[in-house]
């Protein structure tokens, strides 16, 4: 499991690769994972904290290779005091083939982003 952002763009990369993705999707793969896991760490945990855990998961599955980032911070909630332009979910949106957000159980978010495998 990676422990930093350069481990976590480090890794994404290497599961693209190995997946087959083309070079352009494995881009956007490491760009959108990590603007994930950058979320998490900023909006989850208000810029993080030694006990913070970012999970990065990937899977091959159905023609596509998905991962999954999840958090245990304070789940989805804008606010208007909260740092950056507020575009990083639309641009991992853009990035992506699939793109889902959603409560976790017990708090935080689960985010699923998905590239098809040509």
């Amino acid at each position: 499991m990676p422990t930093s952002l350069p481990e976590v763009r480090a890794a994404t990369r290497g599961w693209a690769r190995s997946a087959g993705l083309d070079a352009r999707a494995a881009v956007a793969a490491v760009h959108a994972v990590h603007e994930a896991v950058v979320n998490a760490i900023v909006h989850g945990y208000d810029g993080g904290s030694p006990d913070a855990v970012v999970r990065v998961e990937a899977a091959e599955a159905h023609d596509r290779l998905r991962f999954t980032i999840t958090d245990s911070g304070a789940g989805f909630r804008p606010r208007r005091e909260s740092p950056g332009l507020g575009l990083g979910l639309a641009l991992i949106a853009q990035l992506a083939d699939e793109f889902e957000v959603r409560d976790a159980a017990g708090g935080g978010l689960v985010v699923l982003i998905g590239f098809r495998l040509d």
